[in-house]
């Protein structure tokens, strides 16, 4: 994914899709904001076969108030480490079975 594809969109409006990049061998990247006004970036490859997913959060520890100091680490322990009831590769192959 470029940079171009991971900017903000502070002036696309909810509901919308934008093209970002699209090339000759019919590649597309897209930004979709929707109407929660949650960013979907997708990429269209037409000779690939297969889907990939990322997760990026436009937030982050430098983003908590003093109340909340900790948590997006925590977050991404629970996301990435594991819980008590479920190891880090059982929620690994829970996302491969997709």
């Amino acid at each position: 994914m470029t940079s171009a594809a991971c900017q903000l969109a502070p002036d696309q409006p909810p509901g919308t899709t934008q093209t970002l990049i699209s090339n000759a061998d019919g590649a597309v990247v897209r930004r979709t904001v929707l109407p929660g006004g949650l960013r979907v970036i997708t990429e269209t490859m037409p000779t690939v076969r297969s889907v990939a997913i990322g997760v990026w959060v436009g937030v982050g520890s430098r983003d908590e108030s003093p109340e909340l100091a900790g948590s997006s680490h925590y977050l991404e322990h629970l996301l990435f480490k594991g819980t008590a009831k479920r190891s880090a590769l059982d929620i690994s192959a829970a996302l491969d079975a997709v």
